[in-house]
């Protein structure tokens, strides 16, 4: 009986030592652009570990054209122009739709609501979300917008690409 218990014990305390907060965490897929001081400088292992990614990640951004203070080695980054670019970097992928369309997950990129498939529903006092179906696949879309903007236009018909009504 003294022997199950002192296994038991031992046990738990294992368990709970695996639940400690030093498990690692979900990664952001954006870096954390606040950890990254704007009026210092940076070599790769000090920007890797600033923006908690591995220097591999660091060396890619420099091939992609990451801009480096000079040319000698060892390669040192400042961080404003770090900042600045990775901020171009990720603005470059966003892709802003207009009021009577959505972003496609399955398309990957912008479509139109087919017609007669939008419905909007409030989320909040200050949000609404609009959602229909991909005019080109038939997949549900769903887009976030402002109650106040959503409230003032009906959705909208689908248009065909060159802009007239379908």
């Amino acid at each position: 009986m003294v022997r199950s218990q002192s296994v038991s014990i031992h046990f738990a305390v294992l368990f709970s030592a695996n639940l400690s907060t030093d498990m690692p965490q979900k990664k952001k897929r954006k870096p954390d652009m606040r950890r990254i001081g704007t009026s210092q400088t940076y070599t790769f292992p000090q920007l890797a570990k600033a923006v908690h990614r591995r220097i591999e990640t660091v060396r890619r951004w420099h091939r992609q054209g990451m801009p480096s203070l000079d040319d000698e080695k060892p390669l040192i980054f400042d961080g404003a122009e770090v900042k600045a670019w990775l901020r171009r970097k990720w603005d470059s992928k966003k892709q802003p739709c207009a009021e009577n369309e959505a972003y496609c997950v399955k398309c990957h990129a912008r479509r139109l609501f087919q017609q007669g498939t939008v419905s909007r529903c409030a989320q909040s006092q200050k949000t609404a979300m609009l959602t229909g179906k991909c005019n080109e696949c038939g997949t549900t879309m769903n887009k976030f917008q402002s109650a106040i903007r959503s409230a003032r236009t009906e959705p909208l018909p689908a248009r065909s690409r060159d802009g007239y009504a379908a």
